[in-house]
C-alpha cells in the first residue's frame, strides 16, 4: 500500500491506495494482497498470484516425488544386478516392492521408468534389461526339473499356469 502525500504540505496522511499487480502466469490484474511477499517483512512481491504460485508448487513437488521414486527404483535395480547370493536377491526384491508401494505399483513405476530409459538409450536402459536377466536366472535356477516330478505335481503346476495365464475377460475369447 502506498500512502498519499498532500502536495501543498508534503505531509503523509493515512489514506491507502490499493496497488494492482499483474500476474505473469495468468495475466490477471489483482490487488497486491493476492501476491505473496518475496521476503518476510518487506514489501517486494513475487510476480505470480497466489493461485498460480500454489499450482506451480504442486507441479514442482509432484515432479520431485516422481523423480525420487524413479531414482529409488533405478538404485534398487542396480543392487538387483549386483546381488551375489539368492538371499541378497530376495532382500533387494522385497525392498523394491516396499519402495514401489506394493507389487502392482512397483510394476507400473518400473514399466514407466524402463520405457523412458530405453527411449533415452545408454546405460540406464541396459540396467533394466540386466535386472530382468538376473531375475530370470534366479527363477530358472529354482525351477524344478519336470523330468523328476510326479504326475500329480505336474498336474498342479499345469493348473497353476492356467490360473496365471487365464484372460481377465472371457467375453473377448
Amino acid at each position: 500500500m502506498i500512502k498519499s502525500v498532500l502536495p501543498t504540505q508534503g505531509i503523509s496522511i493515512g489514506i491507502d491506495k490499493p496497488v494492482m499487480l499483474i500476474c505473469r502466469q495468468c495475466g490477471l490484474a489483482s490487488d497486491e494482497d493476492c501476491f505473496r511477499r518475496r521476503y518476510a517483512g518487506r514489501d517486494l512481491r513475487i510476480r505470480q498470484c497466489r493461485g498460480c504460485h500454489a499450482y506451480a508448487e504442486r507441479l514442482r513437488r509432484h515432479g520431485q516425488r516422481s523423480a525420487a521414486r524413479r531414482r529409488e527404483v533405478t538404485q534398487q535395480l542396480a543392487r538387483l544386478k549386483r546381488a551375489k547370493s539368492e538371499r541378497q536377491l530376495v532382500a533387494v526384491c522385497e525392498a523394491l516392492v516396499r519402495a514401489g508401494g506394493g507389487l502392482d505399483a512397483l510394476a507400473a513405476v518400473w514399466h514407466q521408468t524402463m520405457r523412458k530409459d530405453l527411449a533415452r538409450g545408454g546405460q540406464a536402459g541396459l540396467r533394466h534389461l540386466e535386472a530382468i536377466i538376473r531375475l530370470i536366472q534366479y527363477c530358472d535356477a529354482r525351477r524344478p526339473d519336470p523330468r523328476k516330478m510326479t504326475d500329480a505335481e505336474l498336474d498342479r503346476l499345469a493348473q497353476a499356469a492356467e490360473v496365471i495365464h487365464r484372460p481377465a475377460r472371457p467375453e473377448y475369447q
